[in-house]
């Protein structure tokens, strides 16, 4: 099948850069998690098969500013229009979502690097998916239902001595609860020495 990109970049001043992208990819021979209706007419069955032609069309675009010598900014935005064009097993998930793939997501980090520590601070966006070829599962908040979220993220990074680093590390930064495959367990933190030769 065949794949079409285009995209242009610009930078401004040295400072400030941003970029833009089009993009649209035929899928054959697309595998994915599908519905058996044979073996569990309820639909609770899913398995994974060679099912057919998809396509994805989307577009993206990202900025990048370098404030200071040590501070960054990047942010991203990516729209994705993934579909199943043809399955002769399953003729009614022609025309709906590719399962596990959001149609927005939205992403951003900052970066501050000084001689003794560093800090990256991460957000992302994702809105619903659905985990079915049949895009029926649009009930929010259980199993199954990918809703969607924002989580953020971050880390730090302090140099004891030259070869001893304390790593401090932060998993959904602010407690989202959300299911993704499962329900998230809130906020991680985890802290450790990393050690240099």
């Amino acid at each position: 099948m065949a794949a079409y990109e285009a995209g242009v970049t610009r930078n401004f001043s040295g400072r400030w850069s941003a970029s833009a992208t089009a993009f649209q990819n035929g899928i054959s021979d697309l595998i994915y998690r599908v519905t058996d209706f044979a073996a569990a007419p309820n639909g609770t069955l899913r398995r994974l098969s060679n099912a057919g032609l998809g396509r994805i069309r989307g577009a993206e675009a990202s900025t990048q500013q370098q404030v200071t010598r040590w501070l960054q900014f990047r942010q991203s935005y990516t729209y994705t229009n993934s579909i199943i064009t043809r399955n002769d097993a399953l003729p009614a998930t022609v025309g709906k979502r590719v399962p596990w793939v959001p149609r927005h997501t939205v992403a951003y980090m900052v970066t501050a690097v000084r001689p003794k520590w560093s800090a990256t601070w991460t957000g992302r966006y994702l809105s619903r998916q659905y985990s079915t070829d049949t895009n029926t599962d649009v009930v929010r908040g259980v199993p199954g239902g990918y809703d969607p979220f924002f989580e953020t993220d971050a880390t730090f990074s302090y140099d004891v001595h030259r070869t001893l680093a304390l790593i401090v590390n932060a998993d959904n930064l602010f407690g989202r609860r959300f299911h993704l495959f499962y329900l998230t367990p809130g906020r991680t933190v985890l802290a450790g020495f990393r050690w240099r030769m």
